[in-house]
């Protein structure tokens, strides 16, 4: 092929895309999918255990609730990336991440690393990156099963906290 390379669509970090030129080292005969991470964030108020969402400020799915997460970049191991996301859409700085499961969706050609985070800090010290992240809640568990089934939550999302769900009442 001679000329110009063709031009893909790429993920530019905070959930944002561009369109970029295939590097020839990134060219592959057969398609691959996207790799993205989130982290399921609990803490403890004194009284009740809590998760954290996020709401986004950014397509895909602005306005919509979510966990902190994102698209792995070419450089990184999904470890790595949950903690970006999560450092850049909320300021926690994870001290530990536990990997909670894998879930490979062929609707979207996606494979989501979900981690566990235990967050220790003050419950309103969470620092939003201004234009990605437009707000965030603390909800109970029984709160985030109730939100599991709204709309504004995202899809995907949801079918990971349903799984989670799932897989903690067995045990």
């Amino acid at each position: 092929m001679q000329g110009r390379l063709p031009t893909v669509d790429l993920p530019t970090g905070g959930g944002a895309w561009k369109q970029a030129e295939t590097m020839a080292e990134y060219t592959y005969k057969y398609p691959r999918p996207a790799v993205a991470t989130d982290c399921v964030v609990f803490g403890f108020d004194g009284r009740s255990l809590k998760v954290l969402l996020i709401e986004r400020g950014l397509e895909p799915y602005k306005g919509m609730w979510a966990f902190p997460g994102g698209f792995m970049t070419m450089d990184e191991t999904a470890e790595q990336c949950a903690r970006r996301e999560l450092r850049e859409e909320t300021g926690i700085i994870a001290d530990q991440l536990t990997p909670l499961f894998v879930l490979a969706r062929a609707d979207n050609h996606c494979i989501y690393y979900s981690y566990l985070c235990r967050y220790s800090g003050p419950k309103y010290a969470i620092a939003l990156q201004p234009g990605e992240t437009a707000g965030y809640r603390w909800l109970t568990p029984d709160g985030l099963r109730e939100m599991a089934d709204d709309p504004q939550f995202v899809g995907s999302h949801r079918q990971r906290w349903q799984a989670f769900i799932q897989h903690a009442e067995e045990y």
